[in-house]
């Protein structure tokens, strides 16, 4: 998230790129610590079809309700 509060747009979508690759391989991750990062990275115009796959892959396994809410919003974005 610093990345994007730098204007380093770059690095914030290789950033996203490994947690895309993480989510995919179904590694082990703490499901709703990147939910912030991820709303950030909307709004900043990053991939938004791998945006979208992340959170919709997330938002089901997220066991904190306020996470899991905010991951199915942006599941359902365009």
């Amino acid at each position: 998230m610093a990345l994007l509060g730098l204007d380093r747009t770059e690095e914030a979508g290789a950033t996203l790129i490994e947690i895309y690759d993480m989510v995919r391989q179904r590694q082990r991750i703490v499901v709703g610590d990147e939910t912030l990062f991820l709303e950030r990275a909307y709004t900043r115009g990053l991939d938004r079809s791998i945006l979208k796959s992340i959170a919709t892959t997330l938002a089901p396994v997220c066991r904190d309700k306020a996470f899991a809410e905010r991951l199915q919003i942006l599941a359902r974005e365009n």
